[in-house]
């Protein structure tokens, strides 16, 4: 499964929450364990397809005001 694949699959399972690339990269262990870089290449991806939304928000994880990821 790609990265891509992976982090769609991922997102879609905490719908209706949105999550920020950190702790998406933390929470599929990344890379090396968090690679922020990977997850926000694979949510950019996903959001130019109607199944996904990424703007900014409150990661439902961290609690921070970032840009986050959603499931349409």
């Amino acid at each position: 499964m790609t990265v891509e694949a992976t982090v769609a699959a991922f997102v879609r399972s905490v719908k209706p929450q949105a999550m920020c690339d950190d702790c998406i990269a933390k929470r599929l262990r990344l890379g090396s364990g968090s690679n922020r870089v990977m997850a926000r290449n694979a949510t950019a991806g996903l959001s130019q397809t109607k199944d996904f939304t990424r703007a900014k928000g409150v990661c439902s994880k961290c609690g921070k005001q970032k840009l986050v990821t959603h499931a349409n």
